[in-house]
């Protein structure tokens, strides 16, 4: 393809500095291997080529010209780009599923402690009610204690409705679940 480089006709090349990458190469080697530039056809669409050239000379080692040929790489170009773009986005597709495991992991572990501190808090919630009608409770009965007239009976269930409240059961639990709660905080 190329008679002689400098009538190589620079405006085939689409990039011009390929040109002047492959007349240096040819000037310093004598030679140039599957050196890949853009061409413009004569239609004026363009073309992947790939060339292979060298330098003929006469027996005193002057340049006489470069002969060689060039392939049409096009297609091979294009399914090289083609695999590029599914490599980033194969790449892509596996940094989202590394960000969605991660977020499933950090979902965990958010849920996990919301969790337990929804169930002390309901806990608490029941046990503040219950110990808020024990106080009533006690309350009442210091009312009747300080009127003097505190029967037997009015004690009997006094004692029956805070052995519902398992007050003792009380003390120890809340403790434990404020305790619990602040660490799932």
């Amino acid at each position: 393809l190329i008679s002689t480089l400098n009538r190589h006709d620079r405006r085939l090349f689409v990039t011009p500095s390929s040109w002047r990458e492959l007349k240096q190469e040819l000037e310093e080697k004598g030679f140039v291997k599957k050196f890949e530039f853009q061409a413009y056809r004569k239609d004026q669409s363009t073309v992947w080529l790939s060339e292979n050239a060298w330098a003929v000379r006469n027996p005193s080692s002057d340049l006489l010209y470069y002969e060689g040929h060039a392939e049409d790489v096009s297609e091979w170009k294009r399914v090289q780009e083609e695999r590029q773009i599914m490599e980033v986005q194969l790449y892509q597709s596996h940094k989202l599923e590394a960000v969605g495991q991660l977020a499933a992991g950090i979902a965990h572990e958010i849920n996990t402690p919301m969790q337990y501190i929804g169930d002390n808090v309901q806990f608490l919630l029941g046990a503040f009610n219950d110990l808020k009608s024990a106080i009533e409770t006690y309350e009442r009965l210091l009312g009747s204690a300080k009127k003097g007239f505190v029967d037997s009976k009015f004690v009997n269930e006094v004692e029956a409705r805070l052995e519902s409240f398992d007050v003792e059961y009380l003390r120890q639990e809340i403790s434990k679940a404020i305790e619990q709660t602040m660490e799932g905080v």
